[in-house]
């Protein structure tokens, strides 16, 4: 992940529930703050398909809630292309 201004922050986190095959919960906190998110991601059926839908909690400040949604739309194309090769591959 890089920023606009070409840095590479580091970000570590805590697994703090594994509900398999339907939701992680984890702990995000980049290297360079304080300040502790929650990430829980549910994993849902659509047709054929896996809907992912997030909610990234304890984010006080809205330029940072911006910035991680534009992280988590542009690390979701991402995952949506590996897998659309690794579907041709197969």
């Amino acid at each position: 992940m890089h920023t606009p201004d070409k840095m590479d922050p580091k970000v570590s986190g805590v697994y703090k529930e594994i509900v398999r095959p339907s939701r992680l919960l984890v702990t995000s906190t980049w290297a360079h703050e304080t300040q502790e998110t929650l990430v829980s991601v549910t994993f849902k059926a659509v047709g054929k398909d896996t809907g992912m839908p997030r909610q990234h909690t304890n984010m006080k400040i809205a330029e940072r809630r911006a910035r991680h949604s534009h992280g988590w739309t542009d690390s979701y194309a991402q995952l949506a292309a590996v897998l659309a090769r690794t579907r041709l591959t197969e």
